[in-house]
C-alpha cells in the first residue's frame, strides 16, 4: 500500500517557522554568534543551531543548553524547545522518548501565540508516536484531543494545524484497511487545506484518497484523486511529493493496463526525486 506520510512535512515546516536566522550559516558562525547575545537571543540561535544538519547528539545539547537559559532568566515561552527535543528523538527512531519530550508541551503551550494550535499539535505528535508503537486505541484518542482543540479555532495555524490532523488521522485508518472511515476524513483536510492555499497537505490528502481508492480496486477513482494531486503538488513545489504522486500514477495506470502512460509517469518520478 502506498500512501503519503504528512507528519515528517508537518516538522519541517514547522520548524522554518520557529526561525529563519540560520540559513546559509554553519555551526561555527552561530557558536561566534552566541558570545555576543543577550540570554534571551541565546535561546533562539540554540533552536537555530538545532536546525543544522549536525548529529542528533549534538542537537540535543545545545537544546539542553537552551533550557538552561530558559531556566535562569525564567523563559516561559519554552514549547518550540520542547517541540525541537521531541523532533530529534522522532529522527533517531525513539518513540517512546519522543513522546516524552512532547508532553512536556502540556505546561507550556499556553504561553505560546497560538495556544490552541500548539495543543493540537501536541496531541498529534502524541496519536503519530503511538501509531509507530502500535498503541492505536491510544493514537485515535489522541487524534481525536486534537481535533477537540482545533476545530472552533479560525486562526490560520490551528487550520494548518487541524488540515496535519486530518491527515494524519486518515492515515491511521488506511494503514488498517478502514478506507470508509479514512475517505471523509481526508476530504475534511482537502477542503480545510484549500482554504489555506496549504498546497502541500491538499496534495497529500488527495493522494490518499486515491490510495483508500486503489485498495478499493476502484481504479478510474483512484486515477482522478491522483491527477488533482498532482496538479495540486505541483503548485507546492516539493520534490518528495511530487515524486510520490507520480510514482502513484504510474502504478494505478498499471493497473489500468495502460502500459505506456505507466512507464511514462515512473520515469518521472525517478527524474524528479534524483533531485531531492
Amino acid at each position: 500500500m502506498k500512501y503519503l506520510k504528512l507528519v515528517t512535512l508537518f516538522f519541517a515546516i514547522f520548524l522554518l517557522g520557529i526561525s529563519n536566522h540560520s540559513l546559509g550559516q554553519n555551526l561555527e558562525e552561530l557558536k561566534q554568534r552566541l558570545s555576543k547575545e543577550t540570554d534571551r537571543e541565546k535561546i533562539e540561535t540554540y533552536l537555530d543551531i538545532s536546525e543544522l544538519g549536525i548529529s542528533q547528539d549534538t542537537v540535543l545539547f545545545y537544546l539542553g543548553e537552551a533550557m538552561e537559559v530558559s531556566e535562569k532568566i525564567g523563559f516561559d515561552s519554552i514549547y518550540n524547545i520542547q517541540f525541537a527535543v521531541c523532533v530529534s528523538y522522532y529522527v533517531r527512531g525513539d518513540f517512546e522518548r519522543a513522546k516524552t519530550e512532547i508532553r512536556k508541551g502540556f505546561d507550556s503551550y499556553m504561553f505560546t501565540d497560538y495556544p490552541n494550535a500548539s495543543l493540537g499539535q501536541i496531541n498529534m505528535l502524541l496519536g503519530v508516536f503511538c501509531e509507530y508503537t502500535n498503541d492505536i486505541d491510544s493514537s485515535k484518542y489522541y487524534y481525536d484531543m486534537a481535533m477537540q482543540s482545533l476545530i472552533n479555532d479560525t486562526s490560520t495555524k490551528a487550520k494548518e494545524t487541524l488540515s496535519a490532523v486530518y491527515t494524519n488521522y486518515g492515515n491511521l485508518h488506511l494503514k488498517y484497511g478502514e478506507f470508509h472511515k479514512a475517505i471523509p476524513i481526508y476530504l475534511n483536510s482537502v477542503k480545510n487545506s484549500k482554504e489555506l492555499d496549504d498546497f502541500l497537505n491538499e496534495s497529500v490528502a488527495l493522494s490518499n484518497v486515491g490510495a483508500c481508492y486503489l485498495e478499493m480496486k476502484e481504479y478510474e477513482k483512484a486515477l482522478g484523486y491522483y491527477i488533482e494531486a498532482l496538479q495540486v503538488a505541483k503548485k507546492a513545489k516539493r520534490a518528495v511529493t511530487i515524486g510520490g504522486v507520480l510514482s502513484n500514477l504510474g502504478e494505478i495506470y498499471m493497473l489500468l493496463e495502460e502500459y505506456e502512460k505507466a512507464i511514462g509517469n515512473f520515469i518521472k518520478a525517478e527524474n524528479v526525486l534524483k533531485e531531492v
